[in-house]
């Protein structure tokens, strides 16, 4: 027996390796088409802006600005950047990560928890959709909860969400959703930092940058004005 685990554990790991190798051979490969497709292109500055910075001072790189400014629709891989007070940013290949707007959803965010918390998650889930369920099936066809369609349908309903939140991903899809984690991650702390409020104009519909000074003088400027209007 004690032969066996250690043959088992030896082909385990070695099957590990060739699976990460051949991962990284198809990264590099990637990456290297990457680089190639961003030489072939021309940087052309949109008019229409992604981010408004009001603020003297910003300390977010590149990828963090870009991924703030991308707007939801299929645009070119291209930035623009209104700046209103004086505006230092590092130029660095990082700042597209801060333009993808507000309306950018991350994408494999369950993958960052762990199995207990999904696991969690899916009955949570499950319990809400089943309560909705029986309670319209009992009101409007008066179907009791012992019912097997009842089960049957609670049985598929708990494999798909299981299938959903508990399928295992990509090489590529792990690696691109711990590096947007680890990104936001790093802007909350900037901006946290700096003393900075990231908010989304009323407006327009895209990010603000403004200090958090600032926004309590505005906030308390507007009050003042309403207490003269009424």
């Amino acid at each position: 027996m004690t032969l066996l685990k250690c043959y088992l554990s030896h082909y385990t790991n070695r099957l590990i390796r060739q699976i990460r190798y051949k991962e990284a051979c198809v990264h590099v490969k990637l990456v290297r088409q990457h680089r190639r497709h961003l030489l072939s292109k021309q940087q052309i500055v949109d008019v229409y802006p992604q981010i408004i910075v009001d603020v003297s001072k910003i300390s977010s790189n590149r990828i963090q600005l870009d991924y703030l400014s991308k707007s939801g629709k299929s645009i070119p891989f291209f930035y623009g950047i209104i700046s209103i007070v004086n505006l230092f940013l590092y130029i660095d290949v990082r700042i597209r990560f801060l333009f993808q707007g507000p309306n950018y959803i991350r994408s494999n965010q369950s993958s960052l928890h762990s199995y207990k918390h999904e696991e969690k998650h899916v009955q949570q889930e499950h319990k809400n959709i089943m309560n909705v369920i029986t309670r319209y099936l009992i009101r409007e066809h008066h179907i009791p909860l012992t019912a097997t369609i009842i089960r049957e349908f609670s049985q598929h309903l708990e494999t798909s969400l299981h299938q959903q939140y508990m399928i295992p991903l990509s090489y590529l899809n792990i690696y691109r959703t711990r590096k947007e984690f680890k990104l936001v991650k790093s802007i909350q702390h900037r901006l946290q930092k700096r003393n900075y409020i990231l908010r989304e104009t009323d407006k327009s519909g895209i990010f603000h940058i403004g200090n958090s000074v600032d926004y309590e003088k505005k906030a308390e400027a507007y009050r003042q004005k309403n207490r003269r209007l009424y």
